[in-house]
């Protein structure tokens, strides 16, 4: 594997914590207030599902060539 493979992985990690902050921080209603934070979160879940998922179809693809 490469390096653009293995910062994949930390961007998809990195959106994920990223999502956990906005789901339990209580400082993040001061910039996403009311129901925006578990909005925001559930948007980096789905990104970082979709990247993930296109990671997995990315290597699976690179393997068999």
């Amino acid at each position: 594997m490469n390096a653009t493979v293995y910062l994949s992985y930390v961007m998809v990690a990195l959106l994920v914590l990223l999502a956990i902050v906005c789901f339990v921080v209580p400082a993040t209603t001061e910039w996403l207030p009311g129901n925006r934070r578990y909005i925001m979160g559930i948007i980096l879940l789905t990104y970082a599902a979709i990247r993930a998922y296109r990671l997995r179809v990315f290597i699976k693809k690179n393997s068999h060539e």
